[in-house]
């Protein structure tokens, strides 16, 4: 069975919604137009019952309107967090392997002292959530990033390039960094 896109049900819904109300302020209108016309009391009660009636259900079709749209946001905003959420754990992930490959090639590279390496570790955990916020974690490869820390880092043979980002040739800092 075919089922039409929510967008197209939620305007269906808004149309009739709309088209009921239109419906049920006429017939208010009409029976307010006779009630203030009438000089019958049997006729009084029978058409004061009747608007009545008439603008409850222009109430609840507002109401209806109401909840509808408020609904519509709720969904909108779970959306967006679910999406956000996604966008969180891809950059958790991602923080992950980054994290790993450039301690796996810090640990890896053999003319430097322990001592260096494990300050270089420790950088790599203190600043990495801070180097994800500065560049664009989520748009550019891992690759990319890698080649970045790693010239950052001064750590040899990794700049090469295939992987390395426009204008991210080992930095003074990097320079400081591996000699401190």
């Amino acid at each position: 069975m075919f089922m039409p896109p929510t967008t197209d049900i939620a305007d269906q819904q808004d149309r009739a919604l709309a088209r009921l109300l239109e419906l049920g302020l006429a017939a208010a209108e009409k029976v307010q137009a006779r009630l203030m016309a009438t000089e019958d009391d049997a006729l009084l009660g029978d058409l004061s019952l009747a608007l009545n009636r008439a603008s409850r259900n222009v109430r609840q079709t507002i109401a209806l309107q109401m909840r509808a749209a408020r609904d519509r946001r709720a969904d909108a905003r779970e959306v967006e967090a679910e999406a956000s959420l996604g966008d969180e754990v891809r950059r958790a992930d991602r923080r992950k392997e980054v994290k790993a490959a450039v301690e796996r090639l810090i640990r890896d590279e053999r003319e430097r002292p322990d001592d260096d390496v494990e300050r270089l570790v420790a950088w790599l955990d203190d600043d990495l959530d801070e180097y994800a916020r500065s560049h664009d974690f989520g748009a550019e490869t891992v690759e990319i990033h890698i080649a970045r820390l790693c010239a950052e880092l001064g750590i040899a043979g990794v700049h090469d390039d295939a992987h390395a980002p426009e204008g991210s040739e080992p930095s003074a800092d990097a320079a400081r960094r591996s000699s401190a």
